[in-house]
């Protein structure tokens, strides 16, 4: 009777430490992964700033995908509201330190986790310092992610062929829905959604494009001529490529 032994196979030590190197791998990216999904499931929700004004909301909404949305809403009767998404685009976290980075501009916030919610760190003057608590779970804002992605992937129009007729900037206040952009003298602008003032600092033109610069921030906008309107298209807070503001006389 023959009598077969079976005897371990040895794998040559450079596979061992191949196969290892990619086991950390693979065990890195599942942790990775979860750890993002987790963080994002955490911040699911919206967030009030608290007393922010005696006639205006902010709100904050972060998606489990990893989205984020920033708007403010006008109470005009018991039974009616108006608002716009000042911002949206994707956040991040670095340890206690939330980053929302804007798709349609590319400018970034900061915030701060603490007990209560979070603190703004980093951001447009209006919005710094301020303080987001938890209001409620809130699943209304995926029904139009996509319907708002769509809108910040049109082709925006190309302003600077228009640049062959130069206009003109004039000092004044520039309106449109609720909107003003005040083109004050000394090279300083305010940008305004009723009284609050979202952005403010310095303008330079050159042609028919007129930078707006926001120390606060530390980031610059631009705005077009066109006759007596300026675009605003490529503001905070506009989605639209023939969102326009007139000038008051």
């Amino acid at each position: 009777m023959t009598v077969l032994s079976i005897r371990p196979i040895k794998c040559h030590p450079y596979l061992n430490f191949h196969t290892a190197n990619i086991m950390r791998l693979i065990i890195t990216m599942i942790v990775l992964l979860f750890s993002i999904n987790t963080i994002q499931c955490q911040l699911k929700g919206s967030y009030e700033i608290e007393d922010f004004d005696h006639s205006h909301y902010c709100y904050l909404t972060f998606l489990e995908e990893g989205y984020y949305f920033l708007e403010i809403i006008k109470e005009e009767t018991i039974d009616m509201s108006l608002g716009f998404e000042f911002s949206y685009g994707t956040f991040s976290e670095q340890g206690n330190e939330i980053i929302l980075t804007d798709i349609p501009l590319g400018y970034q916030f900061k915030l701060q986790k603490d007990s209560a919610g979070f603190m703004v760190t980093e951001s447009f003057k209006w919005l710094k310092n301020k303080q987001f608590i938890f209001v409620t779970h809130d699943d209304d804002k995926r029904l139009i992610l996509d319907v708002i992605n769509d809108l910040s992937k049109q082709n925006k129009t190309d302003y600077h062929k228009k640049r062959y007729f130069l206009y003109p900037l004039k000092t004044g206040i520039y309106k449109r829905e609720g909107f003003s952009l005040h083109i004050q003298a000394g090279n300083r602008y305010r940008y305004l959604f009723n009284h609050i003032v979202l952005s403010e600092g310095t303008w330079t033109q050159d042609g028919n494009e007129i930078t707006l610069f926001d120390p606060t921030l530390k980031r610059s906008f631009k705005t077009y001529m066109d006759g007596k309107k300026l675009s605003g298209r490529y503001l905070p807070g506009n989605l639209e490529d023939d969102f326009w503001f007139e000038k008051k006389e």
